[in-house]
């Protein structure tokens, strides 16, 4: 049976210091995710910052009970992707800087998830096209992972418009390529990459709705 998670009269401030992250390994639950929205009830709860605060476990049954919590920032952690699935209501995620190698996601997990920021980690690039089963993905921020290559298809993010990749070490044609299977996508950044144009073959069969493009 799961723990209904409640807090006192707690008003605590919302943001970690960087200090306590370097004392302690702390584990993201109920009581803490209400301490940070300074509220008293998970259905209150609507925007949490989390940054620096040493997290690196999750107690998965408390996240359910946060019905209403849209935003979540949990920058410079030690927290997975997939330890954030039971979030029902969740559109914009950030997890940069937590030590990322992979990303998963679960099965019917994330369906409101409109923006994810996932820089500064280390995500192996064949595990970015898991992200093709979050439907309302929009916005993707993949800078600063080292990335090599990528996918030789992103078809299966359907709904994405935006994406930045700065900052990694893309170069190659078939990067290019594979970028240009993106459907939808309108805003592109590759800035700080080995990139300074787009081939002609790309520019003749794809990026059909490409507005904005940093090199």
């Amino acid at each position: 049976r799961r723990r209904r998670v409640r807090a006192g009269s707690t008003r605590e401030p919302a943001r970690c210091s960087r200090q306590r992250s370097v004392e302690a390994s702390i584990v993201l639950d109920g009581f803490l995710l209400l301490e940070a929205a300074r509220v008293e009830d998970p259905e209150e709860a609507e925007r949490i910052v989390l940054e620096g605060c040493g997290l690196s476990r999750v107690v998965a049954e408390d996240l359910a009970f946060f019905t209403r919590l849209t935003h979540l920032d949990l920058g410079d952690n030690g927290v997975e992707l997939e330890d954030l699935a039971s979030l029902p209501a969740l559109e914009e995620l950030h997890i940069d800087c937590n030590g990322l190698t992979r990303l998963h996601v679960p099965e019917n997990s994330f369906a409101r998830l409109e923006i994810l920021n996932v820089s500064f980690n280390g995500i192996a690039p064949d595990t970015i096209v898991s992200l093709g089963s979050l439907p309302m993905l929009k916005e993707l921020d993949l800078s600063n992972n080292r990335l090599a290559e990528l996918p030789a298809s992103l078809a299966s993010l359907t709904s994405l418009r935006q994406l930045a990749c700065d900052n990694n070490r893309l170069s190659s044609e078939s990067v290019i390529h594979s970028l240009a299977t993106l459907p939808k996508l309108c805003s592109l950044s590759l800035a700080r990459n080995a990139i300074e144009r787009l081939p002609a073959s790309v520019e003749e069969g794809g990026f059909a709705m490409l507005a904005s493009l940093s090199l």
